[in-house]
């Protein structure tokens, strides 16, 4: 086992001869979240995206599946996957993708979670897709990017209750 305490001569001349970013350690994500509700269903499995460049695709495993079972093969207008050696979805992709940066894993695969394979797709360009495949049906995206407006997805009770809190900050009266 490696033993190397941090005021040894082979940790001072990794710190004064490696560049900083190689003794970085493990950081926190901080990218933004990826958004759930710009995606859909299909009978293959769900999707997610943003808008930038990463679509996820996630295709429900069958019990006792593991990685060398599936085969994902991704070119830069299709892909096709592979579970044990049928099948599971092929076709043309709804838009270009950059295939040496897409990748798939498996997740879930321990635990009482249902495995999935989890397919990460990098767009060649940016902007929303209606769906995965061309062969998928389409959804609207025409108000992705929408900004949401609290006080219009609020209820009758809730628009109320706000009303009056903003009259008591000003010391306004309101009417019941």
């Amino acid at each position: 086992a490696w033993n190397f305490k941090p005021n040894t001569r082979i940790h001072k001349y990794l710190h004064t001869h490696l560049p900083p970013h190689t003794m970085s350690g493990i950081t926190a994500d901080v990218s933004d979240p990826m958004p759930t509700d710009k995606g859909g269903t299909c009978p293959w499995g769900r999707w997610l995206q943003d808008k930038e460049e990463t679509v996820l695709v996630h295709i429900p495993l069958p019990e006792g599946c593991i990685g060398r079972d599936v085969k994902v093969n991704f070119s830069k207008k299709s892909m096709e996957v592979t579970i044990f050696g049928m099948s599971v979805v092929k076709g043309e992709l709804f838009d270009g993708i950059d295939v040496d940066e897409s990748v798939w894993q498996l997740v879930n695969d321990k635990g009482d979670a249902k495995a999935e394979l989890e397919i990460t797709l990098q767009k060649r360009s940016p902007g929303w897709w209606n769906r995965v495949f061309l062969q998928d049906a389409a959804i609207d995206t025409s108000r992705f990017d929408d900004v949401p407006n609290i006080i219009g997805q609020m209820k009758e009770h809730e628009l109320q209750s706000s009303r009056e809190m903003v009259a008591r900050m000003f010391g306004w009266e309101t009417r019941g």
